[in-house]
């Protein structure tokens, strides 16, 4: 099974001063099953072979090259390579691989399927992304044909507010509109996303604090696109440093945005920004108490992790749904696959220096992953499952490869499968598994009146939570009770056969590769599937006004955001904010605000907000007759009528440290760090009061994170006591920005034999070149403080050399 691959319709060899160069007219190398493949090769020398292989290693047809031209007869569909061999036998080229799918005829598009995939057109497909021969080098036009070759009838896209409204009195789509358009053209649905808020629009870091604008900017997007657009998402992975600011003032930008898309078009669907944790957390749990559901009709969720942990993770989300009342709501997820494959280990890529792409063994690991997580997540009962990412891109770094294309253009054998299962089940329901035999996995597909199982061999790519090979074909005989008849067996690729059960009994090869056999009736499953739920739109009660949104600004001496900015410590008895009262309607609002959580001083009798604007209060807010850790919670009354709430957890430390034992923690000696990290270089030295470590990478496709670790030297009974935990970091990097992707601390357990450690994660806003203070909330994290072992303290930064420091670290104890 170990075919190479050419990467590029012009990949040659050099023949008597001549390029030997095989290429064929059919966009991306992918033909219909009614059309003749053909291919020209250029340069051919004499006496020059070709062998047609299938995706199995079968030989199924040879013959000579003829003036260089072949022509087949019209194939099945399936994945291919043509081989290319001299007359003494040796192989002149690289392996061709290319794709045959059902006639487009045939099929049935529709966008209510679950069929989906991310796409980022306009970010990914252009002449930087794609360099590719066919439609004069339209990369464009490219991917719009082999999506619709795909059968895929519904896309997500990006756009970017930065580059369409810089200027909000001359907001321009520009290219986005038109390859919307081009989409459409191709009978493809697009899910519009965007992110990036231009200066204009008052970003606190990232996320706008003129929502006025924002709402301006969602109404344009939701009016200039119309019906192209089949939903609209606020942002993009918020819940990690997308938006570095707090959960709350998210919300309020869902809000107003939300609000902008409802006035251009009150039916257009709308969705939050996807959360990418593999576990719902306190942000999830917080977005949710501030209302949110109430401006969203679907949950969205980025989904990155292996097969393994699928049970795990969707029903993790599932018992989320269900504490806020979502159960029956619709889940979306805009983005989802895992690196089960590993690191590229095919050839180099010809136009792109330090990419590689897959091997075949890895294409063909990505076809049966596509196949079976797409099945899984329908039994957990994903409404719309959008794979990440289609055009070629990678993720993480230059050897993370995940796409259905290759940089020239060129499909890989995921679409293959692809294009096989949305012929198969674009128009069916899964009604759950049936059980047959250990190792092997089997699901029921409702089609009016038929039924089509889809059954498989459990491999190893379902049980690992590590990149795979791909060593066996896990065959294994089954035998299914069935009507004497005719069915249609059809495998991973979409190449179909006629089998017949004359007694009932029909006797099936299953191997890791999906199949799908189609005509039954009368099955019944013994695992149901999770229903798909349905698009929720709140229906606002008499007494609710949505169109008045509340928004805080907090002074940075008196506040701090804490967690996984979820929280707020509150540094002062008296602490000094702005709320900020917009009102998103066309009539002018009366009213007050309502608190609870804490005495606001300085709020007016009443509010007056103009229509279209906003009202902003100097208030303090007073936490003295509150426990340390509670809750603000605002909305308001406005024109008889009450809005949603603004919830925002804190801890009153002021109020804890009054009554507190400071614990010194001397981790000062570097003698006592250990390197735990995956720089190349670490030098670990004193420096500055504290302990300094320099660190270096070399290559930068590398994953770049450092976690130093210092065995825990405080007394468990003391650690117990520990509220927070309090140090002072600052950090410099050959990146101007000196970011972060993530920073943290952890206490990790020792490893059990035959486990691994459980590591409890405490994150933190990212130190600059300053020394500033961190402080972690020790209880939030739920410490078992009677197996903890090491404490690690670091980041995953953004440069390649970077020194960091950590001193005076302290215990906050009650």
């Amino acid at each position: 099974m170990k075919l190479l691959m050419s990467l590029c319709v012009l990949a040659g060899l050099c023949v008597c001063g001549q390029q030997l160069q095989l290429s064929t007219t059919a966009p991306g190398r992918v033909w219909y099953a009614n059309e003749r493949p053909a291919f020209a090769l250029a340069a051919a020398p004499a006496g020059c072979r070709w062998e047609l292989r299938s995706w199995r290693g079968e030989t199924l047809a040879e013959g000579a090259w003829l003036g260089g031209d072949l022509q087949l007869a019209p194939l099945q569909p399936g994945y291919y390579a043509l081989r290319t061999v001299a007359a003494d036998g040796q192989e002149l080229l690289a392996d061709y691989t290319f794709s045959v799918v059902m006639e487009q005829e045939k099929r049935q598009p529709d966008a209510s399927s679950v069929f989906a995939m991310d796409v980022a057109l306009s970010w990914l497909c252009g002449a930087r992304g794609l360099q590719t021969p066919w439609y004069d080098g339209d990369g464009y036009r490219l991917t719009c044909e082999l999506l619709k070759r795909a059968g895929v009838p519904y896309v997500r896209e990006r756009l970017s507010w930065r580059v369409c409204g810089k200027d909000p009195s001359a907001i321009n789509f520009g290219s986005y509109l038109k390859n919307a358009r081009l989409q459409a053209e191709h009978g493809l649905i697009v899910s519009g996303m965007f992110h990036d808020a231009p200066e204009v629009a008052l970003p606190q870091d990232k996320l706008p604090t003129d929502l006025k604008l924002l709402y301006d900017f969602c109404a344009k997007a939701a009016a200039d696109f119309g019906d192209i657009m089949g939903n609209w998402e606020f942002w993009n992975e918020q819940d990690i440093h997308f938006a570095p600011e707090p959960v709350w003032d998210y919300v309020a930008c869902q809000k107003a945005a939300y609000l902008g898309f409802k006035s251009a078009d009150p039916e257009k669907i709308v969705l939050p920004g996807g959360v990418t944790r593999a576990k719902r957390d306190d942000y999830d749990e917080q977005m949710y108490e501030n209302d949110m559901a109430k401006y969203t009709e679907v949950v969205n969720l980025h989904s990155y992790v292996p097969l393994a942990s699928y049970d795990e993770h969707y029903g993790d989300m599932r018992q989320h749904m269900a504490r806020h009342g979502l159960a029956n709501r619709a889940l979306w997820v805009t983005e989802w696959n895992s690196f089960v494959h590993g690191e590229s280990a095919g050839p180099d890529d010809p136009f792109y220096a330090g990419r590689k792409e897959h091997s075949f063994d890895q294409e063909l690991l990505m076809a049966e992953y596509y196949v079976k997580a797409m099945v899984l997540q329908m039994m957990h009962g994903v409404d719309k499952s959008f794979y990440f990412v289609f055009p070629a891109y990678r993720c993480k770094n230059p050897k993370m490869n995940l796409s259905f294309m290759r940089s020239d253009g060129s499909a890989k054998a995921i679409l293959c499968a692809c294009s096989a299962m949305t012929g198969e089940l674009m128009q069916a329901r899964l009604l759950g598994e049936v059980k047959l035999q250990e190792g092997v996995r089997a699901f029921v597909f409702q089609q009016g009146d038929t039924q089509t199982l889809v059954f498989w061999s459990v491999s190893t790519l379902e049980t690992a939570k590590k990149p795979v090979a791909l060593t066996t074909q896990n065959a294994m005989d089954i035998e299914l009770s069935v009507s004497a008849g005719r069915y249609r067996l059809t495998d991973t690729m979409g190449a179909s056969r006629e089998v017949t059960a004359p007694d009932g009994k029909l006797v099936l090869q299953s191997s890791r590769f999906p199949s799908y056999l189609s005509g039954l009736r009368g099955l019944a499953v013994d695992v149901p599937a999770i229903p798909r739920g349905e698009i929720e739109r709140y229906q606002p009660g008499a007494d609710e006004d949505l169109s008045v949104v509340i928004r805080v600004d907090l002074h940075p001496e008196d506040f701090v955001i804490i967690g996984n900015k979820t929280k707020a410590e509150i540094r002062s008895e008296a602490a000094r904010m702005n709320v900020v009262v917009w009102n998103l309607s066309s009539e002018e609002k009366r009213g007050v605000l309502l608190s609870e959580g804490g005495r606001l001083a300085g709020l007016p009798a009443e509010i007056i907000v103009p229509a279209q604007g906003k009202a902003e209060i100097a208030v303090t807010l007073n936490t003295s007759e509150e426990p340390v850790d509670s809750r603000l919670v605002l909305s308001g009354r406005f024109n008889g009528r009450v809005t949603s709430r603004l919830v925002m957890p804190y801890v009153a430390f002021w109020k804890f440290s009054q009554n507190s034992e400071v614990i010194t923690w001397d981790l000062g000696q570097h003698d006592g760090w250990v390197k735990f990290g995956s720089s190349d270089t670490v030098a670990i030295t004193a420096d500055e009061g504290g302990v300094r470590f320099d660190l270096a990478w070399e290559d930068p496709q590398t994953d770049r994170w450092f976690y130093p670790r210092h065995a825990l030297t405080i007394p468990v009974e003391t650690l117990k006591r520990a509220r927070f935990l309090e140090f002072e970091v600052k950090s410099v990097q050959d990146d101007p920005v000196n970011a972060y992707t993530h920073s943290m601390c952890s206490f990790a357990t020792a490893v059990p034999p035959g486990g691994s450690k459980k590591s409890y994660r405490c994150l933190f806003q990212a130190p600059n070149a300053n020394w500033e203070i961190r402080r972690i909330d020790l209880h939030a994290a739920g410490i078992d403080w009677d197996n903890v072992k090491d404490f690690h303290i670091g980041g995953n930064p953004t440069g390649m050399k970077v020194s960091y420091w950590v001193r005076n670290i302290r215990l906050q104890c009650e």
